[in-house]
């Protein structure tokens, strides 16, 4: 049967398969979903053996991510395996295009080939999973009905591969949380950042694997979050650590520039080269990491050299013919949401695809708010000893007025918050950091706030005067404050020593 376009609709087992590659873009597991997704391609084509296989994208190329196989006796799969460094799999990957052969002994391009004599290769599909540089790859061997592959089983198989190819990043990713969890948790050292919320655990458990593994890691949080410090931390901790750590921000590059500025120049190239050429930051980092901030102000131009660079990990200086090669790991990082941007056509797809090996989520600290008291007083003795002052401590105010502090700003606000109190303890001649160091503009509750005030400063005395008025309205019945403002009392009890709160005991009327 046909559809009003002449197509042919699809039969029951290419609708399995279909319905599989949609799982496997959905689940977030994709490992658990892959080998259900190879049992779908296996039946769809009428392939007596299946045989999928991942690699990482390490330098030997040696670090086996994934492989499932369907039909194939364990001599079936070594010979399979074999094929991978000689053979037909490894003529499919050399060449980066789908294979096709009705009879491999027959065939003038594989009839030579050793393995192919041995084992009386008949029908294969074979295709590359990435085509440009290829990390795994797509086999099918013999049919279950009579007759070769046809035309339509071969778009199949190079529809999985494609699709394998967007998922096999995630597919990396699994792995590298699932090596975590079984490796007992090592967490990365990153100097100034404390992990003592589980969701800072998670990002520096990941991050200890990771940066022993020659791979892309796309940072991913709002400003102020700490990705730069981060990925300094993972180039300190890989096996490139004793090479250069360069770094660009993508958003003050100009995009005339940015060719330039990335692979450098020729001498002559354009007026402004020097007369013995211009290095760019890829031959900069060489044998080092290269660390692309915000990634995703880059403009479409600048995204297709960037994209080519970590196809092929080559590249052209400006104004030059020779073709030269970068050994430099590559981190970026963003504070935009990149799928939006991709949906949006502002971000290719596939160089996303390339950058998202692994993505970390770096936390706000809104999301993190256990680190916060151990965070500040690192930043408090850090800026003491910067500028000599002596030891400062941070009073009980103060920390509980950070901890109920809003700060969207992140990490970077909160140390500036903390340096310019610690400035005005000093300056004061206080023995410990108030939180009226932290938010200087306080008026007393019920008086307005100072016209100059930071948004910060206007937000705590805001809060401050709230709960004031509450607490007053509720004749400081806690409980019920609390309900009112729908907040824990824990966390109410920290407000009222934050803005340093007292209940006013009346007296008796005249």
């Amino acid at each position: 049967m046909s559809d009003r376009r002449g197509k042919p609709e699809p039969t029951e087992r290419e609708r399995a398969f279909l319905l599989a590659l949609l799982r496997l873009h959905a689940t977030e597991r994709p490992g658990d979903e892959l080998g259900r997704s190879l049992d779908a391609l296996s039946e769809a084509v009428g392939a007596r053996i299946g045989y999928v296989e991942l690699r990482d994208e390490s330098g030997d190329g040696e670090s086996l991510c994934w492989e499932s196989a369907r039909g194939a006796s364990d001599e079936e799969l070594s010979h399979i395996r074999s094929r991978i460094s000689s053979g037909i799999i490894a003529e499919a990957i050399a060449t980066g295009t789908t294979l096709h052969t009705a009879s491999a002994l027959d065939d003038p391009r594989f009839e030579g080939f050793e393995s192919v004599r041995a084992q009386a290769i008949e029908a294969v599909l074979c295709a590359p999973v990435g085509r440009d540089a290829p990390r795994g790859i797509v086999y099918m061997q013999g049919t279950r009905r009579p007759g070769p592959f046809e035309p339509d089983d071969e778009r199949l198989v190079t529809l999985f591969a494609d699709h394998l190819d967007r998922a096999a990043s995630r597919l990396l990713g699994e792995r590298i949380r699932r090596r975590a969890e079984q490796d007992g948790r090592p967490l990365l050292a990153v100097p100034g950042v404390p992990a003592v919320s589980r969701t800072m655990r998670d990002v520096l458990a990941k991050l200890a694997l990771a940066a022993t593994l020659d791979l892309h890691i796309l940072f991913v949080g709002a400003s102020g979050t700490g990705k730069s410090l981060l990925a300094r931390s993972v180039h300190d901790h890989s096996a490139v650590a004793s090479g250069p750590f360069v770094e660009i921000n993508c958003a003050t590059v100009p995009d005339n520039l940015f060719e330039n500025e990335l692979f450098g120049a020729a001498p002559g190239a354009h007026s402004a080269a020097l007369r013995g050429g211009s290095e760019g930051k890829v031959a900069a980092a060489a044998g080092g990491t290269l660390f692309l901030d915000e990634i995703g102000e880059l403009s479409a131009s600048a995204q297709a050299k960037l994209l080519q660079l970590l196809q092929s990990k080559s590249y052209y200086r400006l104004g030059e013919t020779k073709l030269r090669h970068s050994t430099a790991r590559i981190l970026a990082a963003t504070n935009i949401d990149l799928d939006e941007a991709v949906a949006a056509r502002r971000f290719r797809e596939d160089l996303l695809y390339r950058l998202r090996v692994l993505e970390v989520k770096v936390p706000s600290l809104h999301d993190r708010q256990e680190d916060i008291v151990p965070l500040a007083h690192q930043c408090a003795s850090e800026v003491c000893r910067r500028h000599g002052f002596g030891e400062i401590p941070l009073a009980p105010s103060a920390l509980a007025a950070l901890q109920t502090a809003e700060w969207p700003g992140n990490v970077r606000q909160l140390r500036h918050a903390i340096e310019s109190a610690a400035v005005n303890a000093r300056m004061s001649g206080a023995s410990a950091i108030e939180a009226t160091h932290l938010f200087p503009s306080e008026p007393p509750p019920g008086a307005a706030a100072d016209g100059d005030a930071s948004l910060q400063e206007r937000l705590h005395v805001a809060r401050g005067q709230i709960v004031a008025e509450v607490l007053a309205e509720t004749d400081w019945n806690v409980s019920e404050a609390a309900r009112r403002l729908d907040v824990a009392r824990s966390y109410l009890y920290k407000l009222i020593q934050a803005h340093g709160l007292r209940r006013e005991h009346k007296g008796p009327s005249a």
